[in-house]
This record gives structure tokens, sequence and C-alpha cells, in this order.
């Protein structure tokens, strides 16, 4: 009899691994289908050009770049080690979207450790067809890396924690501690594994983790400090109350598609009653599991903002929520999977429904959600000449030209700025930061036939707009070439401002649509 009761429990044990690795492998294989299509479409935004950028130097130089940023620097060490094979934008996407996939796997396996398997096919699904995270895990940013190395932290945490083991406490530690060698934001997803610790009087596996991510991290303590000091970060707006509320209904419905307020706030309250719905049916049978994943969405989700609130520390930017995702699409399909099959099922496809096509839009459309950088450079490499000079406001634009036109301009780290170095002599760069350089912009006006100004709704750092208003003495009716954008912070401006004397001067504006310019 105690044969064949070993027997009957391998043989449900090989059944349930082989059923988990074929559910695994189909996810992996849509997340990959969906994240790799027309990878390389899309035009690099500022951020993505950022990364190349910092990446392109040496080791040494990329942590004296940091100094001034606000990100540690483990990510652009690995993305500089990756470029020495490829530079073009799929190949430099790919691993994000590696990533990604792996992800989709990670949330699979934590909501069936949590909960049950159908939780985990569900919320992995999601992950792989949601919009936020098809558009974060398809950039060359560092929050697909982020996002993985956090979930592997709090998948081996609930393992470590069931039972207590040394190798898994000292697993979960080398896990943690790369996590804040990739985004200082997977701070607060460790937080709350201690907070839980904390709360559940586990003390001496609290304290390890506190001495050994303390002890670890101190090697990038010094780089942090000094881009404190330098104000990291400072670029990032911070987001009004009701509007970070809102966040809910974006990570969920599909960030900014639909410009309307009725949407996102039916969404936020939807979404807010499943998280309640969740957690008030589940109290009691899954006590220690929705506790954990209540820490891990509520404290990335309320302290950072609360900090920025306070101490004005800019902790904030809308991508950064993807690393909190995971948890809270769990929470709402937990809520979803309390309400009556008639409803959760269309609800489900439904929710499923709309990211995909906001995919679709984005794949679609050269500058849906990102800045069209791609085209502006057609624009001028096919109109720039000889004895033109060309103006970019604000240094966050330069980068992707940089990439686009290397063979018209190129920047280089000195001195802790950037130095801008035209590539040909006959065609002089600069980047014009308003009252800041408002003489040397009048000196390369003087000296150059035609102006060329460019900038994007996003960065705009001259908004009396001192500059322009130079350039139009010499020319009241510059042509305007406008790359429009469904979000209107990603649209860029390309002024040409000519002599009078030497072109005609009806007022224009181009707009790129499709691959063409229209009148308009």
């Amino acid at each position: 009899m105690k044969i064949l009761k070993i027997e009957t429990i391998s043989m449900n044990s090989s059944r349930r691994f082989s059923r988990d690795f074929t559910v695994i492998a189909l996810l992996g294989i849509l997340a990959a289908f969906l994240r790799l299509l027309f990878i390389g479409k899309q035009s690099l935004w500022t951020d993505e050009a950022f990364s190349v950028w910092v990446a392109g130097h040496p080791l040494q130089t990329i942590l004296q770049i940091l100094k001034v940023d606000a990100h540690p620097p483990l990510f652009y060490s690995l993305l500089h080690g990756w470029m020495s094979f490829g530079r073009s934008e799929a190949f430099l996407r790919f691993p994000s979207a590696l990533f990604g996939v792996l992800n989709c796997m990670l949330v699979y396996l934590l909501g069936k450790s949590l909960f049950n398997a159908r939780l985990g096919l569900i919320a992995s699904l999601f992950w792989a067809c949601s919009f936020a995270a098809l558009n974060q895990e398809t950039q060359v940013r560092m929050y697909a890396f982020a996002t993985t190395l956090s979930l592997a932290a709090s998948l081996v945490f609930w393992f470590a924690w069931k039972r207590q083991s040394p190798a898994s406490w000292l697993f979960y530690g080398v896990l943690g501690a790369i996590c804040l060698y990739i985004h200082y934001f997977t701070f607060f997803i460790l937080s709350a594994h201690v907070v839980f610790l904390l709360l559940r009087r586990q003390w001496k596996p609290a304290l390890f983790c506190l001495v050994f991510f303390g002890v670890t991290f101190s090697f990038c303590l010094p780089l942090f400090l000094t881009q404190m000091r330098a104000g990291g970060g400072s670029l990032i707006p911070l987001t009004p109350p009701i509007e970070y509320a809102m966040n809910l209904a974006w990570l969920l419905l599909a960030y900014r598609f639909f410009d309307l307020p009725i949407y996102y706030i039916l969404g936020t309250l939807l979404a807010s009653a499943l998280v309640f719905l969740a957690v008030w049916q589940s109290r009691k049978e899954k006590q220690d599991e929705i506790f954990f994943l209540m820490l891990l969405f509520l404290i990335p989700y309320a302290v950072p903002f609360l900090l920025s609130s306070t101490l004005s520390l800019h902790l904030l930017a809308f991508r950064y929520l993807i690393l909190l995702a995971p948890y809270y699409y769990l929470l709402v399909f937990i809520g979803l999977s309390k309400l009556p099959r008639v409803v959760h099922l269309p609800l489900t496809g439904a929710l499923l429904l709309v990211n995909l096509i906001v995919w679709f839009f984005l794949l679609t459309s050269p500058s849906f959600e990102r800045q069209n950088w791609k085209a502006a450079a057609a624009i001028l490499r096919r109109n720039v000449r000889a004895n033109d000079a060309v103006l970019v406001e604000e240094a966050p634009a330069i980068f992707p030209l940089c990439y686009y036109l290397p063979d018209l301009v190129r920047v280089d780290w000195r001195e802790k700025t950037y130095l801008v170095i035209p590539q040909n002599p006959q065609i002089p760069w600069l980047i014009a930061e308003g009252e800041r350089n408002l003489s040397q912009v009048a000196e390369l006006s003087n000296r150059s036939k035609r102006q060329w100004l460019i900038w994007f709704e996003g960065y705009y750092p001259d908004p009396r707009g001192v500059v322009k208003n130079l350039l139009l003495k010499n020319d009241g009716s510059p042509t305007l070439y406008r790359l429009r954008s469904f979000d209107i912070d990603n649209e860029i401006y390309i002024y040409l401002f000519s002599p009078r004397s030497s072109e005609s001067h009806t007022k224009k504006e181009l707009s790129y649509r499709r691959g063409k310019f229209w009148h308009g």
C-alpha cells in the first residue's frame, strides 16, 4: 500500500509538472509574439536614446555620467556589453522583450504559489496582453529587468518564508541586492517584504534582510547620495493626487489612450472595488497570501507618493509603477473571480480586448506613444544644407538625433556637462536653453544662412519663447514641420527660419503621418 501511495503521488507530481510546463511554454510563446512583433518599428524616444548614449561610453565614464542621473549603474553596464554586438532598434530592445516573457511566466508562478493555477493563468495571460507591460517591455530601459528581478525576489521570498531554509534566504538576499543596482524603486518592493516579516514577528529573517541589503548597497551609496545632491530625477513632475489615483485605471485599461475623464474615473472605481472585494473575500481562507499581496501593492504605490508630496524628492513616474503591476493585477483578478461567472468572464475578456486594441495602434503608428525622432532625423537629413545652424531646445532632444544622425552630430561628456560636437564643420549645432545662452544663439544666427529650431512638448525649457522670438526677427513666417502624436507631450516641432531675401515665405505647417508629409 505504501509503494502504491508513493507511485500515485509521483504520478500526480509528474502530471502537475507537465501541465505547468505546458502552460508556461504557451504563455511564453504568446508573450514573445506580442513583444517581438514589429519591435523595431517605433523610433527610439529620448529616454531610450539616452540609455544608448550612456551605454556607449567606457564603464568608468558611465559612472561619471550617472552622477547627474537618477538610476543605478547595472543596467547601463549590461547594455554596454550588449551593444558590442549590434545597435539597431530591434536588437537593442530584444533583452527587454526577453525579460518581459520571463515576467509573464513569473506572474503565473507567483499566482499559482499564493493561490491557485487558475488565478496565475488569468493574471499572466493579462500580463502578456497588457498595454502597460508591453509598452515598458519593448523599450531600451531598465523597467523590464527591474520587474523580472523584483518578481523573482518576491517568489523566492515566499518560498523562503514558508520553508525557513538558510539557502533560500541567501538566494533571496542576492536577488534583492541585484534589484537595488538595477533600479532604486525596487527598494519599496523589498521594503514590503521586510514589513511583512516584521508584522509576522520573524525577527531574524528581517534582521538578515536589513543587514544584507545595507552591506551590499553600501558600494552604490556614494553614487546615490551624489545623485540626490545633484537633483537626480528632478525632471519628473509631481503628480496631483487625483491623477495619481487614476494610475489604477491606466495600468488596467491602457495609458492615456481614450481622452475621456469619465472612462478613467469609472476604471479607477472598478479597480478599487475589485481590490477591496479580493481582500474582503480572501481575508480568512488566504490571510497570509492576501496580506502579502496587499503590502506588495500598497507600499510601492503609496509610500513614494507620500514622500514626493512631503519631501519633494520626485520619486514618481508612471512607468515606475510597472514594478508593482503584477501584484495589482493578481488582486484585481482575485476580485473578479469572486463575481459570478456571467460577470467576470465577459469583464476579463473586455479588459484583454481593450489592451490588445491599444497595442495594435501602437504597432501601426510611428508616433503613438513615443516621439518620432526617426522621422525628425529624416527631415533634417533631407533638408539641412551647408551654412545652416541647428538649434535643439534642451539636452534630451539631442540624444535621439545623435543616434539617427551620427554623421552630423555627436555628444561627448566633458567636465560634468554635455558637449555637442558637429561632425560637419559647415553645419554647427547648439543646445539652446532659453535665456541661459541667448547670446550664443544670436551669434550662431548671425553666422548662418538658415536656422533650424527643434523641440518637443514634453521638455520645452523656454516657456517665454525667447529663442523663437529672436529667430523670428529674421523670419516672421518660418516653415513648421510638426510630427504629431496621440500624446501631445510627445509631439515634435521643427522650425526652419530662412532669410527673407532668399526664399518665399508662405507660412505652412507639415504633419508627418504614415510615412508622408501633409499640409495642414
